[in-house]
């Protein structure tokens, strides 16, 4: 079955049972310290914004992370690492090339096979809007931005929602990317690299280029292409 067949069909379910993500393993670092202390000033607020609110910024009260050496008591600085220091000839800031991976820090929400989940974003209203997953980029742009980190990593459908077919699915894709690219000009922070989601889907239950489905496998191959033309 040829690609542009499969980005109109609707993949059946039946058969496959819901599966849960395997533990990601990933070269990326995460800032998970500063995700946590930074996602606890959040919570705080008030209340959270309903979907038809624009947030100006997500954390109005802190500014850049900055480097305060390791005697320093704010829980929002960095204790050793100092971009601009050199080591052997070379700045940290080059020896360190950090990245903020997008499906921990922005997509992960603390649950387990023993309870529900514990983290509530008040940016986010949690829902597969493309509104929201518009604005929980430029929220995850001013994070990475405050972090200093000149890197960030995502999977597709970390960013943009599946839809009910391909096509469905890669349009939402395009308008978030859209945002992603925006805020990558506005910032200058890179994307080290994005890759297509091909393990969550109860789709995937049984592979997704070795599955013994060849529809399933023409899916995977063609939301592959679309991840290979945004990211590149």
């Amino acid at each position: 079955m040829t690609a542009s067949k499969v980005s109109d069909q609707k993949m059946p379910l039946a058969g496959f049972r819901a599966i849960k993500p395997a533990n990601l393993k990933s070269m990326s670092l995460l800032y998970s310290g500063s995700a946590v202390q930074i996602n606890s000033l959040a919570a705080n607020c008030r209340s959270r914004p309903n979907s038809h609110q624009i947030m100006s910024e997500a954390f109005p009260k802190i500014s850049k992370i900055q480097y305060e050496g390791p005697k320093s008591k704010n829980p929002l600085a960095f204790k050793h690492y100092n971009a601009d220091e050199k080591v052997e000839g070379k700045t940290m800031r080059d020896h360190l090339r950090f990245s903020v991976v997008y499906w921990h820090t922005f997509r992960g929400r603390g649950a387990d096979m023993f309870g529900g989940p514990t983290m509530f974003r008040p940016w986010d209203d949690y829902s597969d809007s493309i509104d929201n997953a518009q604005k929980r980029a430029r929220v995850a742009f001013e994070f990475i931005e405050k972090l200093g980190a000149p890197f960030y990593a995502f999977h597709d459908r970390d960013v943009a929602p599946d839809g009910p077919t391909l096509a469905d699915s890669n349009k939402n894709l395009d308008a978030v990317a859209k945002v992603l690219k925006e805020e990558q000009q506005r910032t200058g922070i890179k994307l080290l690299w994005g890759t297509a989601c091909l393990f969550v889907h109860p789709r995937y239950a049984h592979g997704a280029a070795t599955s013994c489905n060849a529809d399933v496998f023409a899916y995977a191959a063609s939301q592959v292409k679309k991840a290979l033309e945004v990211t590149h």
